[in-house]
């Protein structure tokens, strides 16, 4: 799947994966006229953001196998602007890389990662945190004047590198060569195409803060870009990329294929409405049935399901929580066109890595019944977070079944 790249030359930079490219085209319309392109009130309030990432690896010379990975995201507006500039916070969920294109059932998450950028009327992106988030930044840097079809322009930008999503980010910048093939239509909205290639290239030493353990990265990039004429419309990457990757100790990693990212404008969740609502639905504490507590936390209205029953030291749950699990199952099923984060909890028992499996299991038990009830599964996201986050004490039996609990996140 190697396409043929045009090397700008001057380029400095490298990664494993064409991630996830959250750069201001995507909040804007796209005019032939590339000045003045985030008109007041064009911004959409929510983005989500899903890339679709297909690939071939091959370890010191070896193929180890095609693999598929998929990563979700959500960005909301914050406040009014700075210098013209509009500021975007959210949260990106990393699923685990599978062996299959298709996801058909709840999917697990192998990381979630908090990210906030802001946008120039330019549509240069610039992260207001530090991290991998957004992978791509100063993509596409558009040219003032207007845009002939056939124009061509090269502009600079920076690439964050963690091709084993370890955490580990090198910055490094990148020379990228842009043509404005022109207009066009994508699912029936009308837009603008552009083609970007770029070369990718680090050496050990040219960036400060940078993977220790990265010696070498090399790689070739073409994407098509489409950028809709009207706002909310979609947004789209389609991207092809081979690249090498050599580590200290001699380890060789080889990484082929194509990602597509998607961008879609959305409406932000009525927090207030959807808490009133949900609310309603579930079972208020009694002294058979632990109650399930409704609240409004920073990454969503959220579903504690505190006490859940399941057989001793396993993700079985007992025929007791058929009552919970049918209120949950028909309050998710009123929230509409949202997804759904179920995390798992454990008690801290002395056993982390023993906590976290289990915490796992059980959020997958809980997508399991709620797909039983008629929750979509495509809707539905699992992690398990251990003992890291304890809303008691673990010294006595009261609180170790507090820290036993389940929550189900509303996203935007």
């Amino acid at each position: 799947m190697e396409a043929n790249f045009r090397n700008s030359g001057r380029g400095r930079n490298s990664r494993l994966f064409v991630c996830i490219a959250v750069c201001g085209f995507f909040f804007t319309p796209f005019p032939a006229q590339a000045q003045n392109i985030l008109p007041p009130g064009e911004a959409s309030e929510v983005y989500r953001v899903t890339e679709k990432h297909n690939f071939r690896k091959r370890e010191n010379g070896k193929y180890v196998g095609a693999a598929y990975r998929e990563i979700r995201g959500t960005l909301s507006r914050e406040g009014g602007t700075s210098g013209g500039s509009l500021a975007y916070a959210g949260r990106f969920y990393v699923l685990e890389e599978t062996k299959r294109e298709a996801r058909l059932a709840s999917a697990p998450v192998d990381a979630s990662l908090s990210a906030s950028l802001s946008l120039n009327p330019q549509g240069a992106v610039s992260a207001g945190s530090p991290g991998r988030f957004p992978t791509m930044r100063d993509f596409p840097a558009l040219p003032k004047e207007a845009l002939a079809q056939g124009a061509g322009w090269q502009a600079s930008a920076e690439r964050m590198l963690d091709p084993l999503f370890s955490g580990s980010v090198t910055p490094v910048r990148v020379y990228v060569d842009y043509t404005y093939t022109g207009p066009g239509d994508y699912k029936g909205f009308s837009g603008h195409y552009l083609k970007a290639r770029y070369a990718v290239r680090y050496r050990r030493g040219e960036s400060a803060a940078a993977d220790p353990e990265l010696d070498e990265a090399n790689g070739r990039h073409e994407a098509n870009i489409f950028l809709p004429s009207e706002s909310g419309g979609p947004r789209l990457i389609s991207e092809t990329f081979k690249e090498l990757y050599r580590y200290r100790g001699g380890r060789e990693l080889s990484v082929e294929g194509a990602v597509l990212t998607f961008f879609e404008g959305s409406s932000p969740l009525n927090r207030t409405e959807t808490l009133n609502r949900v609310t309603r639905l579930v079972p208020a504490p009694s002294a058979d049935i632990p109650g399930i507590e409704v609240q409004d936390l920073d990454e969503g209205v959220t579903l504690t399901v505190n006490n859940l029953r399941f057989e001793a030291d396993s993700a079985q749950l007992l025929p007791a929580e058929n009552p919970r699990l049918d209120a949950l199952a028909k309050a998710l099923l009123s929230v509409a066109d949202r997804n759904f984060l179920v995390v798992g909890h454990a008690a801290d028992t002395g056993r982390p890595a023993g906590e976290k499996q289990l915490s796992v299991e059980r959020a997958r038990a809980i997508t399991q019944a709620l797909e039983a009830r008629g929750v979509p599964p495509g809707r539905l996201l699992y992690e398990g977070r251990g003992s890291s986050q304890p809303v008691a004490p673990n010294t006595s039996g009261e609180g170790r079944a507090r820290n036993r609990r389940v929550e189900i996140i509303i996203l935007e």
